[in-house]
């Protein structure tokens, strides 16, 4: 919003003009009471703001002028409600038409309280040469001192200016004790200087808590757009992008890109806003230790902090596989970020994952009965319920679900997929079945992909190949991608080598390492060239792999903060080192690879060369003899960090062996029989798979 200076023969007129709307007013008044302002009982906190006290030759300009500005500029702001000046100012009025007169404390506190109101704002403004400094005391209904004192010094013809300061300042002060959960601690004045930058981003705040996505990032846009300086909404924008992302089932994108918007700001930062900063930086490039590091630092100095143990739960989820000693996700911890706020629809989904994840029914029943005591018309809310549904309910109630789940937007059931697919594995196949007749060609199409990665994680390869050849992925040339997968599963061991070998035949036509370079911009040349050489190193023709590691090397720079290019390359030496026998030196070359991905995040897809190296790098620790970092490594792929389909299954199985070893039978039953779940019943490419783990639960005791 522009505030703009209003002349005092303006105000004059305004209030003349409403003088008769006044008279009404003050009958109404009359007649209703205190009533006419009831306490908000919504959780927000009521504002009203008193008319300035001047000195000098100031006039109504800056007595009323500048605080009935100031309630416009704050007022649409999410948890608080301002008080309308014109009613609240009626009896410091002689009469309709006269100026009103700036109340003491303790007259301000009477009609604070009959509005309703928790604050209440008093004011001086004070001439000094050419400068006005306005000095604003804030107040809690039934104190007698002042909560906070704010200081705003701006030229004598710039009011416009003074009322923006003195909103932020307001606003960064105002809630007190009642301050939103959410709401950033380190929020301060120096934060904007935009009023309405601020109050969009509480705007964004505000919808996350709701899970309103799409309102959240149009808000944060906002914001930005009103001011681009703003370092705790550019922060905020990125949490905001990685939830509409993932729940569209996109990969992450932009993030880097929009953090570095931040960079010229930082030395000016207080110690907070710089922590948080450089944990959301480290959390995009996946950089687990630092981002857990600076989240933990920011709950050293204060432990309540709702944003950082919010953020700390997910990085430690997702992430504290890379620290030492690794963390593996902790309950309690997302438990307590509930405790904070029981109203956070993000982190009610995020708690009711976890309850999916560990099979417990009783704890999937206690989420249920916490989501449904919250507000449940965002995509976030009905998607997770719709999951925790889908998961407890009997046999007939969920057919009776399949009979109207064609009728659910994509995004939901992307949500409710996730669950299903973690904990109730032939549910989910039966969605699949009946998503692939969905009247919504959007759906049909979302559900090519997935039933692309369900066939391949079930050990049905030969699905695949029939599917390519009855058209279905002609659209955008999708069989490509189709070969891919059946290449990338052959590698993890869970393919058809005959296949795979057919596909690589095809891929190599499509891109020739000879021209690698050339069609870099027009063909995903990095991809396609790492499959085919990574195959060739483990199982085909090591000539070829090799030129393909020359080809890679062509490629131009860019794509991870390191060395994308020397990564793809290290994995095939990795493989070829493997093959001939050298443990010791595949395992360094593995490393190297991972190292200079350096992009390892849970929200890719198991076809991508980075998560296919993760299980390489894996298997080459336990190799030699370090099954604890193997253990690390594999607990990265499993629910509830993430989900790679043949992959997850792979490492689920993996991760059942170490934990036996280990002497966890409980937790090595648990990894087992979710490999036993994707198994069973499977295609040809999981038989030998589903042998196993069923000979290692019977091994436990198990059935």
């Amino acid at each position: 919003m522009r505030l703009q200076r209003i002349p005092v023969r303006r105000w004059i007129g305004l209030f003349a003009a409403f003088a008769v709307v006044g008279a009404i007013v003050l009958v109404t008044v009359a007649a209703i009471g205190r009533s006419r302002f009831p306490t908000d009982d919504s959780g927000r906190v009521g504002l009203a703001v008193f008319p300035f006290r001047t000195t000098g030759n100031l006039g109504s300009e800056w007595s009323e002028g500048a605080p009935d500005l100031l309630t416009i500029a704050l007022e649409g702001t999410p948890n608080l409600r301002i008080v309308d000046p014109w009613p609240l100012w009626r009896p410091l009025r002689p009469a309709a038409a006269s100026p009103p007169t700036p109340p003491e404390v303790q007259e301000a506190t009477q009609l604070a309280q009959t509005a309703g109101a928790h604050r209440f704002l008093l004011g001086s403004v004070i001439p000094t040469g050419n400068q006005v400094e306005a000095v604003l005391r804030l107040y809690q209904v039934g104190r007698a001192e002042p909560m906070d004192v704010i200081t705003v010094g701006v030229a004598a013809d710039e009011l416009a200016t003074l009322v923006r300061e003195a909103a932020v300042r307001v606003l960064a002060r105002v809630w007190g004790p009642r301050r939103p959960t959410n709401l950033p601690s380190e929020l301060d004045f120096d934060a904007t200087q935009s009023p309405d930058a601020l109050k969009a981003y509480l705007s964004a705040k505000e919808a996350m808590r709701v899970g309103q996505i799409d309102s959240a990032n149009a808000a944060i846009d906002r914001s930005l757009a009103l001011d681009s300086t703003f370092v705790l909404a550019i922060v905020e924008a990125v949490s905001i992008k990685s939830w509409a992302l993932s729940s569209q089932g996109l990969t992450y994108r932009g993030l880097i890109e929009l953090l570095a918007r931040a960079e010229p700001y930082e030395e000016g930062l207080n110690e907070r806003t710089r922590l948080r900063l450089e944990a959301t930086r480290a959390s995009v490039r996946t950089d687990g230790p630092t981002a857990i590091a600076a989240a933990r630092q920011i709950l050293r100095l204060d432990p309540l902090d709702y944003n950082a143990t919010a953020t700390l739960e997910f990085y430690e989820r997702v992430y504290g596989w890379q620290i030492e000693p690794p963390v593996f996700g902790d309950v309690s911890l997302a438990e307590r970020v509930v405790q904070l706020d029981s109203t956070q629809v993000t982190a009610l989904s995020v708690r009711s994952h976890l309850a999916m994840a560990a099979g417990d029914s009783l704890d999937q029943q206690l989420q249920l009965r916490r989501l449904l005591a919250v507000d449940t018309t965002s995509s976030v809310a009905r998607s997770t319920l719709l999951g925790l549904r889908a998961v407890l309910a009997s046999d007939s109630e969920f057919e009776r679900m399949m009979t109207s789940v064609d009728t659910v937007p994509i995004r939901e059931l992307r949500g409710m997929a996730r669950f299903l697919r973690t904990a109730r594995v032939m549910r989910f196949e039966r969605l699949l079945e009946v998503l692939e007749t969905s009247r919504d060609p959007a759906t049909r199409q979302a559900m090519v992909t997935e039933r692309l990665r369900w066939n391949l994680a079930r050990g049905w390869p030969e699905r695949v190949r029939w599917d390519i050849e009855s058209g279905i992925y002609e659209e955008n040339s999708f069989y490509r991608t189709a070969q891919r997968y059946l290449v990338a599963a052959d590698l993890a061991g869970m393919g058809d080598s005959e296949l795979a070998a057919d596909a690589v035949r095809d891929l190599m036509e499509y891109v020739p390492a000879d021209s690698a370079r050339a069609q870099f911009q027009v063909k995903p040349v990095w991809w396609t060239g790492w499959l085919i050489g990574a195959w060739h190193a483990q199982a085909g023709d090591t000539t070829i792999a090799r030129t393909w590691i020359d080809a890679i090397g062509t490629l131009p720079a860019g794509g991870t903060s390191e060395d994308y290019v020397g990564s793809l390359q290290s994995d095939i030496e990795a493989r070829l080192s493997y093959r001939r026998g050298d443990g010791e030196s595949a395992l360094e070359q593995a490393e190297r690879a991972f190292h200079l991905w350096t992009i390892h995040t849970e929200n890719t897809v198991e076809a991508f060369a980075e998560p296919t190296m993760r299980l390489h790098l894996a298997h080459l620790h336990n190799e030699n003899d370090q099954p604890d970092a193997a253990r690390a490594v594999l607990s990265s792929m499993v629910p509830p960090y993430a989900w790679f389909g043949f992959l997850t299954a792979r490492a689920s199985y993996e991760l059942g062996i170490l934990e036996a070893a280990r002497g966890e039978s409980d937790v090595a039953r648990h990894h087992f029989e979710r490999a036993q779940a994707m198994w069973t019943d499977g295609g040809p490419a999981a038989e030998a798979w589903a042998e196993r783990v069923d000979s290692r639960i019977s091994e436990l005791g198990g059935t």
